[in-house]
């Protein structure tokens, strides 16, 4: 894996290499992409680690499409191409469950890409010909996501664990508010949050139920997902890690990197999106 920026913790350290070569050989028998597809850009990392954030950064550049349907991280599309299930009650699949590169059936590669490539014609501009994509909720997907697209390039969001946490007991207390939901984390290592209404979580463990759930539980949510990325990419040759901290401290720099790996112009100061500089240190207002 290559990081972007400074590096100070090291779940994902010592990882040297990208994450899908190019023409990547070992991809056997995946069909050849539209060509507005080539080389899709996917943001992974966990819930609050600034993957919206790095989206919007990436979309501003004149020649990446940050691609939607009605949200932000294409979950309708995502469920309705693959069936993949990504913890959204609304698409009738609550849970978060793991898939791997078997599930990437020829059907199912060729109804993605289709749908994708339908969306980034619809979206882009003139000029904008790499595709971007965002979702925290691909973590334990990626096997099943480099099947789907074996020349993509993954970026990797990374944010401190403490800011993580908080961050992420703040969001469930509000989506409690707003729709009446609560999310657990499954035992299983390789399982996601599972999206529930209130009325259906009496008989979940309430340490794992969120809010008001064990503080190690979002902890070790932090952990698995790291350590489900470094397996991922560990087998593999295509990777690009940004540390969050970096991308709100120095944006113009860490851009210039991430946009250097990624094959497009570098930008410099010419940034759209702002960027409050503060987002790292709420954590201790927040305790």
């Amino acid at each position: 894996m290559v990081w972007v920026g400074r590096c100070r913790f090291g779940i994902l350290r010592g990882l040297d290499s990208f994450f899908f070569s190019r023409g990547d050989s070992r991809s056997g028998n995946a069909m050849i992409a539209p060509a507005s597809l080539q080389r899709p850009i996917f943001i992974v990392g966990t819930v609050r680690s600034g993957t919206t954030l790095l989206a919007k950064c990436l979309g501003d550049h004149p020649e990446i499409c940050w691609v939607h349907d009605e949200g932000t991280e294409m979950s309708t599309t995502w469920h309705t191409a693959t069936r993949v299930s990504l913890g959204v009650p609304r698409l009738a699949c609550e849970h978060c469950l793991p898939a791997d590169a078997t599930a990437a059936t020829d059907a199912v590669r060729e109804q993605t890409r289709s749908a994708f490539d339908a969306l980034f014609r619809q979206e882009r501009a003139a000029g904008e010909h790499r595709f971007l994509g965002k979702n925290p909720h691909l973590w334990n997907k990626l096997p099943f996501l480099k099947a789907l697209f074996p020349d993509a390039e993954l970026v990797v969001t990374s944010r401190d664990l403490r800011s993580t946490v908080l961050s992420t007991q703040f969001l469930w207390m509000r989506l409690e508010r707003q729709y009446n939901v609560r999310h657990y984390l499954p035992p299983e290592d390789d399982r996601c949050f599972r999206c529930v209404s209130v009325a259906n979580s009496a008989d979940l463990d309430p340490a794992r139920l969120f809010p008001g759930g064990k503080v190690t539980v979002l902890a070790d949510y932090w952990l698995r997902a790291h350590e489900a990325i470094e397996r991922a990419v560990a087998s593999s040759s295509r990777a690009i890690c940004v540390r969050h901290r970096d991308l709100v401290e120095d944006a113009a720099t860490t851009l210039d990197h991430l946009h250097e790996r990624l094959g497009v112009k570098p930008l410099g100061d010419r940034l759209d999106t702002e960027i409050d500089v503060s987002r790292n240190q709420r954590w201790s207002v927040l305790l």
